[in-house]
């Protein structure tokens, strides 16, 4: 189909408080200007230059939760899901497990759920979210349940949902009707050798619709498969190449899949209706230095051979640069957020040693991008580092309008909550 190009399109600064919307990484002080383009049924919005916002947002810090030593509360143990509602923070630890409640100060007003296989109980709880009703739904990957409470912590109901899947990281979806997403396979077939993650619309009984699935973009992503034996049986274990390309995928709460494959600054934006708008924005590739790309190497070699001590690196080595983005997240407010790695940080206190206990020698600067559901550039946020976005148990923070509630690690390496407000710049 012969692709029809439409108008360039500027929006001045002055929009940026009526378009509302959230940052990114480049400096933008006359507006955003793009170009649309209906090519083969979809829409493609490709920024040249400049944001929506004009500039770049900050995130400034308001409330702290966690301490090292301190009151039984505020000692976080493995925080796998934060939520929040216009006067509460939710916070699922499931070293404990359960999910402690604060008030936006960080005062701890009560606990909700516990350890255990009753009502109520979690056993491997593994994300949190908050509905449009204000219910909190905690999914227990271990007891493939999703458990709904209201904000006072009353048990509501319970959904199930096929067993066998461990998924960090995808937390629920919950669109304006009701819905319930949790991630699962696509299809239900025995071939579990090869099957698609998507997420799957759930009620008491199991399944309660149809599916929505990524696109699937046919690419082979880079890395090794490990023979491991352990007790007795045999597993194969994968293992990622870092910084190889990957697929990424994200289901906003309006419903739409949001998803791209990281060698470039593309997004296919798939909604309810059956639409497709594409994002796209050009970049400049960050080089992996020569002594960040040999830490990285040597680090994975140790990871594999704790469970394979005769493994040798025997596939493509790490890429010359950082891809265009390493993770997609959907906020709560119809935008979508674009983490990006940025340049090496050098930590001097760090051991060269991989095999040793110890902070990483080499993290990413992170770089935040965010764009609408029309596919509009909105503008850069400007990340604090501790924020550690490329965390193999990132878990994703919640944002909604100015509000920005993420899970991180201090210098000690205490696990805290941090409440944010999202400043726009102008």
């Amino acid at each position: 189909m012969p692709t029809r190009m439409c108008s360039l399109v500027t929006f001045v600064a002055l929009c940026a408080i009526a378009c509302g919307g959230v940052p990114a990484s480049e400096d933008s002080s006359a507006g955003w200007e793009a170009t649309t383009t209906e090519e083969g049924g979809r829409t493609v919005v490709r920024t040249i230059s400049g944001s929506v916002w004009g500039g770049v947002a900050e995130l400034v810090e308001e409330a702290v939760i966690g301490v090292e030593v301190g009151e039984e509360p505020y000692m976080l143990g493995r925080v796998v899901g934060v939520t929040a509602s216009t006067d509460r923070i939710y916070v699922l630890d499931a070293s404990i497990p359960t999910v402690r409640v604060y008030d936006m100060a960080g005062e701890h007003l009560q606990d909700i759920g516990g350890a255990g296989d009753g009502p109520g109980e979690f056993r491997q709880p593994a994300s949190l979210n908050i509905g449009p009703e204000g219910r909190l739904y905690v999914r227990d990957d271990s007891q493939a349940r999703i458990t709904i409470f209201e904000p006072d912590g009353t048990l509501v109901d319970t959904l199930q949902f096929e067993g066998g899947l461990f998924l960090l990281g995808v937390p629920v979806v919950i669109t304006p009707d009701g819905t319930v997403y949790s991630p699962g396979r696509v299809d239900e077939g025995e071939d579990f050798s090869n099957f698609q993650i998507g997420m799957i619309p759930r009620g008491p009984e199991g399944r309660s619709g149809d599916p929505v699935a990524p696109p699937d973009f046919g690419i082979e992503e880079e890395g090794f498969e490990v023979t491991v034996r352990m007790r007795g049986m045999v597993n194969i274990a994968l293992f990622k190449v870092p910084y190889w390309p990957e697929e990424e995928w994200t289901m906003s709460p309006t419903g739409a899949m949001i998803a791209g494959v990281s060698d470039d600054y593309s997004f296919e934006i798939h909604h309810p209706d059956g639409g497709v708008t594409v994002a796209e924005k050009d970049w400049q590739p960050i080089p992996l230095e020569a002594d960040e790309a040999a830490w990285h190497r040597e680090n994975t070699t140790a990871e594999i051979r704790e469970m394979s001590p005769e493994w040798v690196w025997n596939g493509p080595d790490l890429p010359a640069s950082k891809p265009a983005f390493a993770r997609l997240g959907a906020d709560e407010s119809g935008r979508f957020w674009v983490l990006r790695a940025g340049s090496g940080i050098y930590n001097p206190e760090c051991s060269e040693d991989p095999e040793e206990d110890g902070p990483p020698c080499w993290t990413d600067k992170p770089l935040l991008d965010v764009f609408d559901l029309e596919g509009r550039f909105l503008g850069s946020v400007n990340a604090p580092e501790e924020i550690d976005i490329f965390d193999d148990f990132f878990v994703p923070p919640f944002i909604k309008d100015d509000l920005v509630i993420a899970v991180v690690e201090d210098e000690l390496g205490t696990i805290q909550v941090k409440r944010y407000h999202l400043v726009l710049p102008n």
